[in-house]
């Protein structure tokens, strides 16, 4: 068995059956799958004609509608005319890292000075989060301008930034 990652919601399963008697007729796989979220396998029996065969005796899976950045275990087990063999090793595969889905919360806004505002926000929340935060694009633009800036801040434990250098009695958006 080998799992590729094709997307952060998809992955090819490459299954190999075990060598079968000539007295066996292949008919399918089962694919037994779980996420870290569920403490049971789940079972979906494929028939032959809806795999993609590859190689030489291989058969290949498309899995899709998974959530990013997830740990998934996989398993799988010939379909013959005498029943279901057993199943073969379990495969461990924690898919590919996407976009948040949400955005962060902030948490204050205030003026830290005449010509300064600190924000504060939270990361989203972690079931939005689809991967490793890593940094974050803070958004400001006077009311009055068309203009944006645009500051990058890596991932801390403080989630909070002084903007400065602004004019006073203006209003600004920050994002």
């Amino acid at each position: 068995q080998q799992i590729d990652k094709l997307s952060p919601t998809a992955l090819a399963i490459r299954a190999t059956p075990s060598v079968l008697s000539a007295d066996y007729v292949l008919l399918g796989l089962v694919f037994f799958s779980r996420s870290s979220a569920s403490s049971r396998f789940t079972g979906v029996t494929v028939n032959l004609s809806q795999l993609t065969p590859v190689g030489q005796g291989d058969y290949l899976l498309n899995v899709t509608g998974l959530t990013p950045f997830t740990p998934y275990e996989y398993k799988v087990a010939c379909l013959t005319s005498r029943g279901q063999t057993v199943y073969g090793n379990t495969l461990t595969v924690v898919t590919q890292e996407a976009a948040p889905t949400g955005p962060p919360t902030i948490l204050s806004f205030a003026a830290n000075s005449s010509t300064s505002l600190r924000i504060t926000w939270a990361p989203p929340a972690v079931d939005q989060r689809n991967g490793l935060i890593t940094l974050y694009n803070l958004y400001v633009t006077r009311n009055t301008s068309n203009n944006t800036a645009t500051v990058t801040l890596p991932e801390q434990a403080d989630r909070s930034f002084v903007i400065g250098n602004l004019q006073r009695f203006t209003v600004y958006n920050v994002q």
